[in-house]
């Protein structure tokens, strides 16, 4: 009878400590979650609006802004700007960088091109082809070894192209491309082979590296 009164006393004791453990726990859990912000980015994100409104607002006071229909641009930046939140704030995929940084450059640059600076699409296209090069640069300098290689340096070729053809484009260069192509195109086949070596060499980086690793933790366990 001693035996099953001391057992039957412990297991109480047991589950009144098994219970205040589980109420503890159930209040810290409650506590902490009303303690933690339900939007923690809002700052940024009323903030970012309002920075938009703003520079639409003076378009619209500064008589840049005719009608309502040359806002179309407006949707590219704000879903560029969305994909960056959820890259940049919610650990979205590295392809929303890219996504959202041509979306959003784009935008501004056809926004711009329509009210403020009103010039033609055909004399600045070289631009877009700057803002897609450094999307896929800076989505390539996410990646790491040869990944990083394949995506930053057509993104570096895209924007020297840019460069490039920029001039003609907006008529700086008088002589025509096509005499400049006659001439220079030879140098296409060195650019060409300078991306492949420094691909190749890229990719070759990682490996050398992790052999180098393998070396040395080999040698670490043999002086011990």
């Amino acid at each position: 009878m001693r035996r099953i009164r001391v057992s039957t006393a412990l297991s109480l004791a047991g589950s009144i400590r098994s219970g205040r453990f589980v109420g503890n726990a159930w209040s810290a859990l409650y506590y902490g979650a009303m303690s933690r912000p339900r939007f923690p980015n809002k700052l940024i994100v009323i903030g970012v609006s309002f920075v938009l409104a703003g520079l639409v607002l003076l378009l619209w006071t500064a008589g840049f802004l005719e009608t309502v229909a040359s806002l179309w641009p407006v949707a590219a930046i704000v879903g560029g700007l969305v994909l960056l939140y959820l890259r940049v704030f919610r650990d979205g995929r590295d392809s929303y960088l890219f996504f959202g940084m041509s979306l959003l450059f784009s935008g501004l640059l056809l926004l711009a091109a329509i009210t403020a600076v009103p010039v033609a699409l055909g004399s600045v296209w070289p631009l877009f082809l700057t803002i897609i090069g450094l999307a896929l640069f800076l989505y390539g300098m996410r990646k790491r070894g040869g990944s990083r290689v394949t995506f930053v340096t057509p993104g570096a070729a895209m924007v020297l192209l840019s460069f490039v053809f920029l001039p003609f484009s907006l008529g700086i260069v008088s002589a025509r491309f096509s005499e400049v192509v006659r001439v220079w195109w030879p140098v296409l086949f060195v650019l060409v082979g300078g991306v492949l070596v420094i691909a190749h060499l890229g990719r070759r980086r990682l490996p050398v590296a992790e052999d180098e690793e393998e070396i040395d933790s080999d040698a670490d366990e043999g002086d011990e």
